[in-house]
């Protein structure tokens, strides 16, 4: 049973957008990626500086300090429902199925808010990534598309029908673990407080543990489709194997 596969992330600052563009386009090292093979823009600039300008155009001039800047999103289908995987999958690897699915984003999210589609082919399993600006009505409001269980699931409903249906793709079951959970901030602010002088020995406390950064979701489904950790993923899973020692 081959699935269609969508994923959300929520990135709220330049740091977080920055990096996820590096990633992207391939300005930082990519595990997994072959070097050799070019991906396919379908639609904006063909470099991180010139997507970060046409999100900075289209992100109103006032915003909230925590607001969701930017929505990235990665659509693809089981690995074996790709004709490179062997595995009597018919998906090509510049299939109509990418194109459909931009299209989709653009109803759905707007298509002037949809300012960068990229389809992957460097990594074991074809993808496409694309950036959102969620600009409602000259403001940021990504809870207008992800905000609740039930928006995301009917979103999840609609792609699978109106497009993965298409190329006899299904949804995934409903009310199954997903990544498209809010993701938590890349690290939480720090109590700059002294400790109180100890009146009897004290046992050595436990590091704090790490916190997962921005994105985190989006990077471990990647991941889990054998798509290559990014950095950020690798550097969270080190220090949580240096937490538990």
């Amino acid at each position: 049973m081959a699935f269609a596969i969508l994923r959300t992330a929520k990135l709220k600052t330049g740091g977080n957008i920055a990096g996820s563009l590096q990633h992207a386009f391939r300005e930082r090292p990519t595990a997994n990626a072959d070097p050799a093979v070019d991906n396919v823009i379908l639609k904006g600039g063909a470099s991180v500086d010139e997507v970060n300008q046409a999100i900075q155009e289209r992100t109103p001039e006032k915003y909230r300090k925590d607001a969701v800047r930017v929505i990235e999103v990665l659509i693809t289908a089981s690995p074996e429902s790709f004709e490179r995987h062997g595995k009597g999958g018919k998906l090509q690897d510049h299939d109509q199925y990418f194109q459909d699915s931009l299209e989709w984003l653009e109803d759905h999210f707007g298509k002037d808010n949809v300012v960068s589609a990229q389809i992957h082919l460097d990594e074991t399993t074809p993808h496409l990534s694309v950036y959102i600006v969620p600009n409602v009505g000259g403001k940021l409001n990504a809870k207008e598309f992800l905000g609740g269980r039930q928006k995301l699931s009917a979103m999840q409903t609609d792609f699978a029908e109106k497009v993965g249906k298409k190329y006899g793709l299904e949804r995934g079951l409903t009310g199954s673990p997903a990544y498209h959970k809010d993701v938590k901030k890349l690290y939480g602010a720090l109590l700059n407080k002294p400790d109180p002088m100890p009146t009897a020995p004290v046992k050595p406390r436990k590091p704090t543990e790490p916190q997962r950064p921005d994105g985190y979701m989006l990077d471990k489904a990647k991941a889990m489709l054998g798509l290559g950790k990014s950095e950020q993923l690798q550097k969270y899973e080190r220090q949580q194997r240096t937490h538990a020692d």
